[in-house]
């Protein structure tokens, strides 16, 4: 799932690949929070009540984290190691981000921000006309499915 981040002046793009983590960020969108940075890491506080047995030991520049001990999706700035850096993480791998971590770096904390879901373009036209002998197979797997259950 990709998500768009936007505050007023700067947009970026996340992907986020932890299905679990994806089904519940997406029940919340669009929402509206601040940045909040700390411990090398951009994150945005989304309030949900999503908690991971163990944590990520360590991440990399671009990395995507959901850090249950304070319900936010944090993008790191620089690569950490969490034993030897003694950050306190309390999360998981999500995803990555899309965008270069210079380009956000220039955000503050506080600084408004909206989390919207990207729209992905189907690969096929809405305008296109299926033809009688696909239309007939559509038909056909339709009630083989509907038969072996």
């Amino acid at each position: 799932m990709k998500l768009i981040f936007k505050t007023n002046t700067y947009g970026f793009h996340v992907e986020i690949t932890n299905p679990l983590i994806a089904a519940r960020i997406k029940e919340h969108l669009p929402l509206d929070s601040k940045v909040i940075k700390y411990n090398n890491a951009l994150c945005v506080n989304i309030n949900l009540d999503v908690a991971f047995g163990g944590a990520s030991l360590s991440v990399r520049e671009g990395d995507v984290v959901w850090d249950y001990s304070n319900s936010s999706l944090c993008i790191y700035l620089g690569s950490s190691n969490v034993k030897q850096d003694g950050i306190s993480l309390k999360g998981i791998k999500a995803g990555h981000l899309l965008a270069s971590v210079e380009e956000i770096r220039q955000l503050n904390n506080g600084d408004k921000i909206s989390v919207l879901l990207l729209e992905q373009k189907n690969s096929y036209s809405d305008s296109r006309i299926l033809s009688q002998s696909e239309i007939d197979s559509l038909v056909k797997d339709l009630l083989y499915s509907k038969n072996s259950k």
